[in-house]
């Protein structure tokens, strides 16, 4: 059975053959699940790491994503020197933050979209930039 014992910053925890094989039966692998034995964590933090800090925190959160999602985001996992799934959707959510933020001006004004897609200049731009990718 598995014991935890807080003991001032620190918290240990001791694992069972027992827990572990437990572990593995429910799917975790040989790398994720805790080895039977003793082990002690260091607690950096008081509170959630979300609130009253300032620095970048990861947080736990669980949550349901499309199957076909987590599928595409393996995939791209699985090449050579490729960061793991959950990285990359945590990058590919940091991506839709920034073009939020840069959407909007310094005046707090949203871009005009619709006047965009009626500026002959523009679309004339957007029109040599494509032509020339087509290209190459």
């Amino acid at each position: 059975m598995r014991k935890v014992k807080k003991v001032g910053k620190t918290m240990e925890v001791e694992i069972a053959q027992s827990d572990y094989k437990r572990s593995l039966r429910e799917g975790a692998t040989t790398e994720d699940a805790m080895k039977p034995g003793k082990h002690t964590f260091r607690r950096f933090r008081d509170s959630h790491p979300a609130e009253g800090f300032e620095e970048p925190a990861k947080v736990k959160v669980t949550m349901w994503l499309d199957a076909e999602v987590v599928a595409y985001f393996k995939k791209r996992a699985a090449e050579p020197n490729a960061a793991p799934y959950q990285t990359q959707i945590n990058n590919e959510l940091k991506r839709v933050m920034q073009y939020e933020e840069a959407a909007f001006q310094p005046s707090g004004k949203s871009l005009d979209f619709d006047a965009l897609v009626n500026d002959a200049e523009f679309l004339e731009a957007i029109t040599e930039r494509v032509s020339k990718r087509l290209k190459r």
